[in-house]
């Protein structure tokens, strides 16, 4: 009896064990899921945590690059940054001439294994939109002028926002010859800063926060200077071009995306260079291309890279640049006459360059199709009887900057490609050097140190 007794305890105490096993391995699977579950729902809180905080890092980025395209559309950019665990990236694409497509990505990892990212898109449009031609430009008034003391002309002109940034050569090295000029009247306009860059300048261009100087000096001949307060600028870097001689000189250029596209005097190099400015303090030379003639006008569309060559076989040059390491000849135009080619001004809208010439054997103004940059195609012819130093087309008409003695400034009415006539001309005391336009109104660099000239259609 008692060996029963004890048998039936160690069945009734198995039995027990099995039990306690069996509610353990329960609790454990609950516990687990549990665990799991508020895990899961740790994790999908941080999710959300940190998708909320990169939003609002990508819509920051895109919110500046749209305040980027309204203060300089030409400089809006693509970039790329970090922060903690978030790594951003700003895209740009060029739609057309006046759009920029903005693609903001944002992306960040708590699990190598696990990559999250957010994205946000636009279309940024240059915000000062052309402003057509209106008033009576056959009969022009210059409205303003600006005397840059004796022996000091005027070389190179850019205008923004009504703020003039001009380039002169003087006769004493020590005398200005940045300018800076606050033309919001365009009848009284006012120097509001000036500095000597050193042996004189010869072009201008304006990217961003930034004026971008042809220096005339062998160990320097591009001069960086911030303008963000036009009135308190101030140099940021002197650099010299690799590969550039030492007796060449830069003759044009032009910023467009953080790139500076130059073009020099015929040397001993090349005569073409593509040089990165993302950061306006430390330049980088990208690439280069032997012209080997002076190179005398530059406009860059896209990928396209168009220069005036003093070549009398080929006055117009496409270049691809779309490897910004390695620039390629796209082809060579050759109008009709032995001229070599001064001056460029494209129409975008309409794929149509205006190219000035020398005078000489054939027409100084030639009008090209350049639709496809590998296949130029002539347009029309215009003999003007003068030297053409500089141009701009906007809208229905071309104004040439010539060398004749009595009458310089010219409008010519293009409405009719085939058939351009002439419509007005203005008498200035010199030759004049360069041209910019912003709303109606013109602003002309003079050889004189009467150097600024504005134009406009109305009193």
């Amino acid at each position: 009896m008692k060996e029963e007794l004890t048998g039936k305890r160690i069945g009734i105490s198995g039995q027990g064990v099995l039990e306690i096993l069996i509610a353990l391995a329960i609790l454990t699977i609950t516990l687990s899921a549990a665990i799991l579950v508020v895990y899961g729902g740790q994790s999908l809180l941080l999710d959300t945590r940190l998708g909320n905080q990169a939003l609002n890092i990508a819509r920051e980025k895109l919110e500046n690059a749209e305040d980027i395209g309204r203060n300089d559309f030409n400089s809006l950019a693509s970039t790329s940054s970090a922060s903690g665990i978030f790594s951003g990236t700003l895209t740009v694409t060029a739609v057309n001439t006046s759009t920029k497509q903005v693609i903001s990505r944002v992306s960040w990892s708590v699990d190598p294994l696990r990559v999250q990212k957010v994205e946000l898109k636009t279309l940024v449009t240059n915000w000062v939109p052309p402003v057509p031609l209106f008033g009576d430009w056959q009969n022009p008034l210059s409205k303003g002028t600006i005397d840059l003391g004796p022996g000091n002309s005027g070389t190179g002109v850019r205008v923004r926002n009504r703020i003039v940034y001009i380039t002169s050569t003087a006769s004493d090295s020590k005398k200005p010859d940045f300018y800076v000029i606050d033309a919001t009247d365009p009848g009284n306009p006012t120097i509001i800063f000036s500095t000597s860059t050193g042996s004189g300048a010869d072009a201008v261009a304006i990217g961003g926060n930034y004026a971008y100087i042809a220096n005339h000096d062998s160990s320097g001949q591009l001069q960086i200077i911030n303008v963000a307060n036009p009135a308190s600028s101030y140099l940021v870097k002197t650099y010299q071009i690799p590969g550039l001689a030492n007796s060449a000189y830069i003759k044009k250029l032009t910023v467009s995306n953080n790139i500076a596209y130059v073009v020099t005097e015929k040397n001993a190099g090349p005569e073409f260079y593509t040089i990165d400015v993302s950061n306006p303090a430390t330049p980088v030379l990208l690439g280069t291309f032997e012209i080997n003639d002076n190179a005398n006008g530059i406009r860059v569309d896209g990928t396209t890279a168009y220069v005036a060559v003093a070549n009398s076989s080929a006055e117009m040059k496409t270049i691809n640049v779309s490897n910004l390491s390695a620039p390629s000849l796209m082809s060579n135009f050759n109008a009709t006459g032995t001229l070599s080619g001064y001056s460029l001004s494209l129409i975008p809208a309409s794929s149509t360059m205006f190219l000035g010439r020398a005078q000489g054997t054939g027409p100084e103004l030639v009008v090209v199709n350049v639709s496809n940059p590998a296949g130029m195609t002539l347009i029309s012819n215009t003999e003007i009887g003068a030297n053409i130093l500089g141009l701009k087309a906007v809208n229905y008409l071309v104004f040439l900057l010539t060398d004749d003695a009595n009458n310089e400034f010219k409008v010519y009415n293009i409405s009719n490609l085939s058939n351009i006539v002439f419509w007005s001309e203005l008498n200035f005391p010199q030759a004049p050097n360069d041209i910019d336009y912003e709303r109606n109104t013109l602003y002309v660099a003079v050889r004189s140190n009467d150097a600024l000239r504005i134009i406009t259609s109305t009193r």
